[in-house]
């Protein structure tokens, strides 16, 4: 996978859709190149954010499909995934300190898609002439990029073990089932409303 601040390569982001490993359950593979993806979504947000500190020229429909892709996506069909995966988890035998750090993840679910749907009006509201002070949206896109690395890098480094360590086989076979009915729109589908986003994500 292509590392951060480096733009994937159509090889990267046509990955084949996961499958299961000797050591590692299909869901996981899956969850993992979905924040691969993400994280590349994240970083043209990023650029973007630069751009709009720096008064360059910025894109905010790149700003926008980034967010309706990760509102379509990461909020609708991964985030809840995770969340019946870690419900699954909370069933198990949890120190204390375990089961505080996947009810924190939870709860953060909620929060990130609260983010996204400020950072989401706010960009709205400048591409219909709704005067958004450039320091509250540069703030508030800054603050949703770090509150999504920061989670997937807690989820990857901690929660993601926890869940492999504790879940059976039925139960990852049921998780699949239904991540299989739930395909990417972007990476997946190739669907035509983030076409534009896509294309300036890979290498031309």
């Amino acid at each position: 996978m292509a590392a951060k601040g480096c733009r994937p390569s159509r090889q990267d982001i046509s990955a084949p859709v996961a499958v299961e490993t000797d050591d590692k359950p299909a869901v996981l593979v899956r969850l993992e190149l979905d924040h691969h993806r993400m994280s590349w979504v994240m970083d043209a947000l990023e650029d973007e954010i630069r751009k709009l500190s720096d008064g360059g020229e910025y894109d905010l429909s790149r700003i926008e499909d980034a967010l309706g892709y990760l509102a379509a996506y990461a909020d609708t069909v991964h985030h809840p995934l995770e969340d019946r995966m870690f419900d699954n988890v909370l069933d198990k035998g949890l120190t204390p300190a375990e089961r505080a750090l996947v009810l924190g993840n939870l709860k953060q679910h909620v929060d990130i898609i609260e983010a996204t749907r400020i950072a989401r009006r706010d960009v709205a509201n400048v591409l219909n002439d709704i005067v958004v002070p450039l320091e509250r949206l540069v703030a508030d896109l800054t603050d949703y990029v770090a509150l999504q690395r920061t989670h997937m890098r807690t989820e990857r480094q901690q929660l993601f073990p926890l869940a492999e360590r504790f879940l059976t086989q039925p139960e990852w076979q049921a998780i699949a089932e239904q991540f299989e009915q739930s395909p990417d729109p972007m990476f997946d589908l190739k669907t035509k409303a983030f076409e534009r986003l896509y294309e300036s994500i890979v290498e031309r």
